[in-house]
């Protein structure tokens, strides 16, 4: 997650890297998602992918990734992966709620 705003902050010639990253998270998610629950440690490996996706989204979201909610509603063909579309929903959310919230 710590590598999502220095890649974003970068302009245009790290674009490449920007999309590689982004597929990277996506696929190792569905891929931990679809082998259901797993170890511990599996879990554990998912939520901190879940939040570099939730990193990657508030950085894109909604011009650069505009699909992502469809995306993620459409994956969640059984109960596993159904959870974590639920899972990535709320942390985006409390993404967008942190971002929008002014500090006291």
């Amino acid at each position: 997650r710590s590598e999502v705003p220095r890649l974003w902050a970068a302009g245009p010639e790290a674009a490449a890297e920007r999309e590689a990253l982004r597929g990277a998270v996506v696929r190792h998610v569905v891929r931990l998602t679809e082998a259901g629950q797993g170890s511990r440690d599996a879990s554990v490996l998912r939520d901190k992918l879940n939040g570099a996706m939730v990193a990657v989204l508030a950085a894109e979201w909604p011009r650069g990734w505009a699909s992502f909610v469809p995306e993620v509603v459409g994956a969640a063909t059984g109960p596993a992966a159904a959870e974590n579309a639920l899972r990535l929903l709320r942390l985006l959310g409390e993404e967008v709620l942190d971002a929008e919230t002014p500090t006291l």
